[in-house]
């Protein structure tokens, strides 16, 4: 018979829509590395998409060069790759998933890119400084 599993819950970082209500914060022109690894049980194919960059693309996550120069990677189940992002300019950048299904069930997120020219991103605790980025608060 038919498998009537379903995952209820997309999270990133283990915390659904998480980075939708905290945003990422960092600066333009620096290097973002991104650990990327599908987790779904139930579902065979996730992707990844960032909004307004692109990535250095590490399939698997094994080789010191990248394959590809991508804004979007799909993966199958257990798959896992490394993103290297530069934002060039500041703003809210969403990062999801381009299943609608798991963007609307928490795999969402924002990066806010603020410009490199000073300021903090991180308080005095080590935590982002949402204060100066405007975040929502809890």
């Amino acid at each position: 018979g038919e498998n009537k599993e379903k995952n209820t819950v997309y999270a990133l970082n283990t915390v659904a829509f998480h980075y939708k209500n905290y945003p990422i914060p960092i600066r333009t022109n620096s290097l973002i590395r991104i650990y990327l690894i599908n987790m779904t049980e139930f579902d065979p194919l996730n992707s990844f998409h960032i909004h307004g960059t692109f990535f250095e693309h590490y399939p698997g996550g094994t080789k010191l060069t990248p394959d590809n120069y991508l804004d979007i990677v799909s993966l199958v189940q257990a798959e896992r790759s490394i993103l290297d992002v530069n934002f060039k300019y500041p703003g809210m950048w969403m990062f999801h998933s381009h299943v609608t299904e798991f963007a609307g069930k928490g795999g969402m997120g924002l990066f806010r890119v603020k410009p490199d020219s000073g300021g903090a991103i991180y308080n005095s605790a080590g935590y982002p400084d949402n204060e100066s980025y405007d975040s929502p608060k809890p």
